[in-house]
């Protein structure tokens, strides 16, 4: 026993002391081989961008930890930083846009900014360049808590956004529970989201919706009693909630380099850069219906210093709009406005009736009863 107890000690350290953590979600998406790629390149594509950071409301530290960046060897993440940074870079380029979730980690900086920030902060938000998607004070979980909690929870977060910015927000965003309810598009529907999207979704799941372009589709909860009057568009993430390999630009993660586009340094990389996302888009568009594709660009507490990776995205942009051969357009967007874009093709979606469990990321690691057997 006193073994067993030391080896999870040494587990639970190591967890502990690696700030830049990295999920095996990814290191499976990397590995995975598909052969499939669009067939028809006279189609022009549209990438949505979409800057956003995934702010885990307590993990391996607590809220005020993870907020003022406190204990950093527990985890590098500090998310005043975020917000801080974020609003004056999106006020220098007006093409710029980002995405914010969680409203308890928003409003512990909001409420102490000047009018004039807050000013600032309202204006961005009517020109629709921050954009608040699902808005709940935490991310909550679809397995465990009581409908009543899902229901408060994202009752405090709208109920601030409402008095403060007249806000309702019409997309949820639920890239990282462990699997999906029933019950949660239903509620959703109910609290007036158009539509929402998600990450983690079943391995078997997904290379049968991959297969059949279903990675899109309407979510029918609760069918028999309801018809189709709780419907919701659903969204799934091609490979999970952050950058795609070769876009690890970020000050939390010892990743990849930027995006550099002058050809007189040593270091000038963009036509390298374009190739790879030429190469995930013409592989993604083999898995999706249309031709609006939505790319995340961030991840876990990024963006603490906002200026490095908005201008390596604008140099992204730029440079692969111009030079690319693809037939491909990048363009900085929301979850909102991809949303849109795909409802403008006025498509036909495949439909799905029942719970997405019990998810395993691959053969060996399943979420089920994570909660119980700790």
């Amino acid at each position: 026993m006193q073994k067993i107890l030391l080896v999870l000690s040494m587990l639970m350290l190591s967890v502990a002391a690696n700030t830049y953590w990295h999920d095996g979600v990814y290191d499976a998406a990397k590995a995975k081989t598909r052969k499939a790629k669009r067939r028809d390149s006279s189609e022009h594509l549209y990438i949505h961008v979409v800057p956003h950071t995934h702010d885990d409301v307590g993990w391996l530290k607590t809220v005020d930890q993870y907020y003022s960046g406190s204990d950093q060897a527990d985890a590098h993440a500090e998310v005043n930083l975020v917000l801080t940074t974020v609003i004056p870079e999106l006020l220098k380029n007006p093409a710029r846009k980002f995405t914010y979730v969680e409203m308890k980690f928003f409003t512990m900086w909001y409420n102490y900014q000047t009018d004039e920030l807050k000013e600032q902060v309202k204006g961005l938000i009517k020109e629709g360049r921050f954009e608040f998607v699902n808005g709940g004070w935490s991310m909550h979980d679809e397995a465990s808590p009581h409908y009543e909690d899902m229901i408060n929870n994202m009752m405090h977060g709208h109920d601030f956004l409402k008095k403060e910015f007249d806000v309702v927000p019409r997309i949820g965003w639920h890239i990282d529970p462990f699997g999906h309810s029933n019950a949660n598009p239903r509620l959703f529907a109910d609290m007036g989201f158009e539509a929402w999207l998600f990450a983690r979704i079943d391995y078997q799941d997904k290379d049968n919706r991959e297969a059949n372009k279903a990675m899109n589709f309407l979510w029918r909860p609760f069918e028999k009693h309801f018809g189709d009057a709780k419907q919701i568009f659903t969204a799934v993430m091609r490979d999970h909630y952050c950058w795609i390999n070769g876009f690890w630009y970020d000050e939390r993660f010892d990743g990849d380099d930027p995006v550099v586009v002058r050809e007189d340094l040593d270091t000038f990389n963009a036509p390298g850069k374009v190739d790879l996302i030429v190469d995930y888009i013409n592989e993604m568009a083999a898995d999706y219906i249309g031709n609006q594709m939505l790319m995340p660009f961030g991840c876990d507490f990024t963006f603490a210093n906002a200026a490095m990776n908005f201008e390596s995205m604008d140099n992204l942009i730029t440079y692969f709009n111009k030079h690319n051969t693809a037939n491909m357009t990048l363009l900085y967007s929301t979850p909102g406005e991809y949303i849109d874009a795909l409802h403008a093709q006025n498509l036909t979606w495949p439909t799905k009736y029942d719970d997405m469990f019990p998810y395993a990321d691959n053969p060996q690691d399943y979420w089920t009863g994570y909660f119980a057997s700790r």
